[in-house]
């Protein structure tokens, strides 16, 4: 089959059954890194709409990147933000049995789909800094396999870098799906920082020194080991206050695409299923100073040979300022340990309310929800009100009128809940009904009593993991107090916060050129001019006495009035 004929059928493959059909959204993988931009040579018959580069990167497993190698054009490049280092990159290609477009020509039988792969097999995949290539990960080997499991590939490259570039000299390349990660684990919910780290007999061996600090670096490629010899298998997080400790999770290393595969523990599943029987069994306890609050629980290290079998979660549920790992027999080998509080993280430019308030106060068995709830940072508590006799309302009023850019606001989840033993916690049809019930809020900035908008209505959903359960509405506009409210069912919120925009001002004898910039300037409020600032802003604003004002995130800037120059 000649390469036009293939290039043609790859252009029918693609184009039938396009429209109206739901995006097949992969999973993400666990520390992947977001490419900040996709390119490609020759996207393939110049049809964006169809083969862009950006395909690869859409997470849409029915879409497809596609480029030709005409003219030296046969490449594919995904950039980051920065270097990291990049542990592997995984190919999504097509499959055979049960494909998302079964009247495609790739699909219509085996031998068209085997002459699919040929056209667009064994690309090279290698990591890059700047222009200057690190690494050959290796050549994607396409396989004749049918299933969709069969068209997922795995190639380790274990180097540092800021791009990752696929190319080849004939034929064509077509992915699906690109997904690179890197070795540093993503930051939990509410994560307590350790101010402190130590463990008993650090062990040192050809592999290196395995330091506790390891257990805190998020990096997944490096562990912390200490046995247990002489009364010294205890490994300890210290903090620098007492915190609701919520949640333990501890990575284990895994067998599967291992960083190092020449480790002793991953050159055999028999040496793996050894390490994890040496390593097993280690109990992890929250304390305050020298006494021990609870036993969060013993780490029961399973077999699973991939990476997200060796994520362990233990719920802890106690205040404490230190967290200590121990046995008394064999190793303790961690490669993180994450702690997370009940207390959220300050958003940027957040407002502290002065004033919150709410219709009428929920009280029942699990205690009083206080409308303060709402903004005590505090995860666990809610603030609740019915919608009886117009009590469907939340209020938080603020000191002065901002340009308030956005709401955020926290629901209860329903995995590893804090409390497991409230009603909404006891089973997945429980914790729907509660959506359901606090489900459709409006969310209103007001100035004074008059409505200046409604930012969104707060559409919460079924998700269960926590990350599932925190919504963002844009309101961008000007006001002094915040009203949730509803007329029936309840209002149940565990946190909301509300974010200003940020705006820096700097002396004008800092940008030359700005003296080329008319004399005469409008006076009404909020005018925008297009000038360079010495820090990232999306605008810029010069008042009458010559201050310039990077403005971060509002499109106008109440503020200011402005004046001749």
């Amino acid at each position: 089959m000649t390469l036009v004929r293939q290039l043609l059928l790859l252009l029918i493959m693609s184009t039938v059954g396009v429209l109206g059909v739901l995006p097949k959204v992969r999973q993400q993988e666990i520390a992947e890194i977001t490419p900040t931009i996709a390119t490609q040579g020759n996207t393939l018959y110049n049809n964006e709409e169809l083969y862009a580069a950006g395909h690869a990167m859409d997470k849409d497993l029915s879409t497809l990147a596609v480029t030709t190698t005409a003219n030296g054009a046969g490449w594919l490049k995904l950039e980051f933000d920065k270097t990291y280092f990049i542990h592997k990159v995984v190919i999504y290609y097509r499959f055979y049995t049960n494909w998302y477009y079964p009247s495609v020509w790739c699909v219509l039988s085996v031998a068209y789909f085997n002459a699919c792969v040929d056209n667009d097999n064994n690309v090279d995949v290698s990591v890059y800094q700047g222009e200057v290539k690190q690494k050959s990960c290796g050549t994607l080997q396409l396989t004749y396999g049918l299933e969709q499991s069969d068209q997922i590939y795995t190639l380790l490259c274990n180097i540092e870098g800021d791009t990752v570039i696929l190319s080849k000299n004939t034929g064509v390349i077509a992915v699906y799906e690109v997904a690179v990660t890197m070795t540093e684990r993503e930051e939990e919910i509410a994560e307590i920082t350790t101010t402190s780290v130590t463990q008993g007999d650090t062990i040192t061996n050809s592999k290196g020194t395995h330091l506790a600090a390891h257990a805190i670096d998020k990096d997944l490629s490096t562990g912390a080991v200490t046995t247990s010899d002489n009364g010294a298998g205890w490994l300890k997080l210290e903090f620098d206050k007492t915190y609701f400790i919520h949640k333990v999770v501890i990575y284990y290393r895994f067998y599967n695409n291992w960083y190092n595969p020449s480790y002793g523990c991953a050159e055999s599943e028999a040496n793996f299923m050894a390490c994890v029987d040496r390593n097993n069994n280690v109990d992890v306890s929250v304390y305050q100073g020298e006494v021990q609050q609870k036993s969060c629980g013993t780490l029961q290290l399973t077999y699973g040979l991939e990476q997200s079998d060796q994520i362990y979660t233990l719920l802890c549920n106690i205040e404490g300022d230190t967290l200590i790992l121990s046995k008394n027999t064999g190793v303790i080998a961690v490669y993180e340990v994450a702690v997370t509080m009940t207390e959220r993280e300050e958003e940027i430019g957040e407002i502290t309310s002065t004033s919150v308030t709410q219709g009428n106060t929920i009280t029942n068995s699990k205690g009083i929800h206080l409308a303060a709830h709402a903004i005590d940072k505090d995860l666990s508590t809610a603030a609740a009100t019915r919608t009886d006799n117009d009590g469907g309302w939340l209020k938080l009023e603020f000191h002065k009128t901002y340009f308030i850019h956005k709401v955020v606001i926290y629901y209860r989840f329903y995995n590893n809940w804090y409390n497991p033993s409230v009603w909404c916690a006891q089973s997945v049809a429980n914790f729907k009904t509660c959506v359901d019930n606090d489900n459709n809020v409006d969310v209103s900035v007001y100035q004074g009593e008059v409505q200046q908008k409604s930012c969104e209505t707060l559409q919460l959903t079924y998700g269960l993991e926590q990350s599932d359960q925190i919504y963002t509405l844009l309101c961008n506009i000007e006001g002094d107090t915040l009203i949730l409210s509803k007329n029936t069912g309840n209002i149940v919120v565990f946190e909301v916060a509300v974010t200003k925009t940020e705006c820096e001002s700097f002396d004008t004898t800092k940008f030359p050129g700005l003296e080329d910039l008319s004399p005469e300037l409008p006076v009404f409020p909020g005018t925008i001019l297009t000038v360079k600032c010495e820090k990232p802003a999306r605008f810029a604003i010069i008042s009458g006495d010559k201050t310039l004002t990077c403005v971060q995130g509002c499109e106008v800037y109440p503020d200011i009035s402005l004046s001749k120059y």
